[in-house]
């Protein structure tokens, strides 16, 4: 596998982040089959709270967040054995929660200020058991493509989103992305290319297996 020509030694941690719908998935799901790297698939499904925050933000927007913090937090300790015996891709690591759509739900006053703080510490108390990437491969796209994949994987609960609130998103990716270390970062702008083309893909691919061999 081409894992083996590219990864050192020891045990690698990848995640993919990305805002819902820039394709991160797909990206995880294309890396994890070329080399052959464990993958920890994202779960919404687990979130019971998804689809009613949807429909009333404000209402919901502490639940969402504190499921999603503590779905994360039991996942990467039950997947912890693979943390230490295997290479892993996580499809979006749990910074994401904090730095982007908890910060949003501030910005558009779904969550008043104590209610992040409450966020904050719960996640902030947690955080020493996190294990962190190696490397995080960030993926920015626009939010006029990232509308049209919303639209086409037809999930009815986010139809209510609104191109405002991709854009408030894609902010925040930005800053945090801006703000993290460069050898430990890898942007990826979708805008460029199509990771469900062949064209695509290998770019994509020869792009990540150079950033994985300046790591060695």
């Amino acid at each position: 596998m081409l894992y083996n020509l590219y990864m050192p030694s020891k045990n690698h941690y990848i995640a993919i982040a990305g805002i819902m719908g820039s394709g991160k998935s797909t990206a995880a799901k294309i890396l994890a089959e070329e080399f052959g790297f464990h993958l920890i698939k994202e779960k919404p499904q687990n979130n019971p709270f998804l689809k009613p925050f949807y429909q009333d933000m404000p209402r919901w927007a502490l639940h969402v967040q504190l499921s999603y913090l503590f779905n994360k937090i039991k996942e990467l300790e039950e997947e912890k054995i693979n943390f230490e015996t295997k290479n892993v891709i996580e499809d979006t690591p749990i910074e994401v929660s904090r730095e982007i759509y908890a910060k949003a739900q501030v910005r558009f006053g779904n969550m008043t200020d104590k209610e992040h703080e409450l966020y904050c510490d719960i996640y902030d108390s947690n955080r020493s058991h996190i294990p962190s990437p190696d490397l995080v491969i960030i993926i920015d796209a626009p939010a006029d493509l990232i509308m049209r994949q919303i639209n086409m994987r037809a999930r009815g609960y986010e139809s209510a989103v609104d191109k405002d609130y991709i854009n408030t998103l894609i902010s925040f990716q930005r800053r945090w992305m801006n703000s993290y270390p460069d050898d430990k970062k890898l942007i990826i702008n979708k805008h460029n290319f199509d990771l469900k083309n062949k064209e695509g893909r290998q770019r994509f691919l020869g792009m990540v297996k150079d950033k994985i061999s300046a790591m060695r």
